[in-house]
């Protein structure tokens, strides 16, 4: 991921809240942020992919996961608290995307930030995890520590589904 116009210009991040208005619009009872399976948010979080040297990457847990918290404060917006909730990918190798070497912390920081901003759930592949895509994929057994399910529970008061 090189480093482009920054997320506020491109304004990428509310034509999330635009999808979300939508929905409302439409009948919707809420929402979930898709930010695993290798696309752009969880292209974002990751440390190897993400080599931006402004505000949205780095080493930085808070700046490689400022779009996520981007778009979840815009459906927050069009949603009450209760009503939104994000899928993320602690171990995922979905689309060949490379493991994180810091996805412990990357996933500890965001499910409290998830917390603060008022998500309902998070909604995580607890045991098979695809790896490769769609021509490739593989279904690997491997599970998120019952540790790191322990700490995450600590600083998140929503739901894990």
């Amino acid at each position: 991921m090189q480093p482009t116009a920054s997320c506020e210009e491109d304004n990428i991040a509310s034509t999330f809240a635009k999808a979300a208005a939508n929905a409302r619009k439409a009948g919707f009872d809420g929402v979930e942020i898709h930010a695993a399976n290798g696309y752009l948010i969880e292209q974002f979080m990751n440390s190897v992919l993400n080599t931006r040297t402004d505000r949205y990457g780095g080493g930085s847990g808070e700046d490689r996961t400022r779009f996520l918290m981007e778009v979840v404060g815009g459906l927050m917006a069009e949603f009450a608290p209760g009503r939104v909730g994000v899928r993320l990918p602690p171990f995922g190798k979905y689309g060949s995307i490379p493991i994180d070497p810091l996805v412990e912390e990357t996933f500890l920081y965001v499910v409290e930030q998830l917390g603060r901003h008022g998500v309902a759930y998070v909604h995580l592949l607890y045991e098979l995890f695809p790896a490769g895509n769609m021509e490739s994929a593989a279904l690997e057994r491997r599970h998120l520590h019952h540790a790191l399910l322990t700490k995450a529970r600590a600083v998140f008061p929503g739901a894990f589904i």
